[in-house]
């Protein structure tokens, strides 16, 4: 399981599943107990961290991984899927400077903060089809989908470094 949980932060290393936004921006402000260096440990023991910043009053900037020269680069916010609060992640390249090179750049999420820990659970893109071609669409399918358990994939926890 813990595997797996890797497995979905590394989709975001991978590539991006939609080409379709939920929202073009986001109606919440920044959560600044979001903000800071989280880590977690892949089953091989490696540490990967993941950097949180403010991008404005109501987006993030977020890097993963934080410190390595490939890591990538993502704003984020939180959209509505219907009733659902939803966090977008916009892929924008890469620390060497590569920029995305196709029109999937975008992932959903929830997240949760539970004291010094932060989890991650990705919308599963099958339940959730990655060919959904407007917002509209995207919107339905999620909401249509809320109370499927599979929704989510594995949860990814991260440990706050530093506060």
């Amino acid at each position: 399981m813990r595997s797996a949980c890797i497995m979905m932060v590394c989709l975001l290393l991978v590539g991006c599943v939609y080409e379709v936004p939920l929202a073009t921006e986001s109606q919440q402000d920044v959560d600044k107990a979001l903000l800071g260096t989280w880590q977690t440990v892949e089953a091989d023991g490696k540490v990967r961290e993941l950097l949180v910043l403010p991008l404005g009053a109501k987006e993030y900037l977020v890097s993963y991984p934080s410190k390595a020269p490939d890591g990538m680069f993502f704003r984020a916010f939180v959209a509505q899927a219907g009733p659902m609060p939803i966090m977008q992640f916009q892929f924008l390249g890469v620390a060497n400077g590569e920029a995305p090179d196709g029109r999937r750049v975008y992932h959903f999420g929830t997240f949760r903060l539970d004291g010094p820990q932060l989890v991650l659970r990705l919308i599963n893109p099958e339940v959730v089809s990655k060919d959904v071609t407007s917002t509209e669409a995207l919107v339905k399918a999620m909401a249509a989908q809320r109370e499927n358990p599979a929704l989510f994939a594995e949860p990814v926890t991260f440990q706050r470094l530093g506060k």
